[in-house]
């Protein structure tokens, strides 16, 4: 399952990206996902809580998938 490193790398960025601009909280994370991509959405979704639930800027933000067509 590679989807948790997907999840890590991403939240990984938005801490990052947070950080360089100053953002003190995230309320959204949207996030495209390409028909061909070999990633499982499901899987996302599922890991997704599991590893921000340690990162205060992510804790509560809420994950928004959107499907690319192929």
């Amino acid at each position: 399952m590679h989807e948790i490193g997907i999840v890590r790398s991403m939240c990984k960025t938005l801490m990052d990206y947070a950080a360089e601009n100053k953002i003190d909280k995230i309320e959204e994370v949207v996030c495209q996902v390409g028909e061909l991509s070999l990633v499982i959405p499901q899987y996302l979704e599922e890991i997704y809580p599991v590893v921000v639930a340690d990162i205060p800027l992510l804790k509560d933000a809420k994950l928004i998938l959107e499907t690319v067509p192929g």
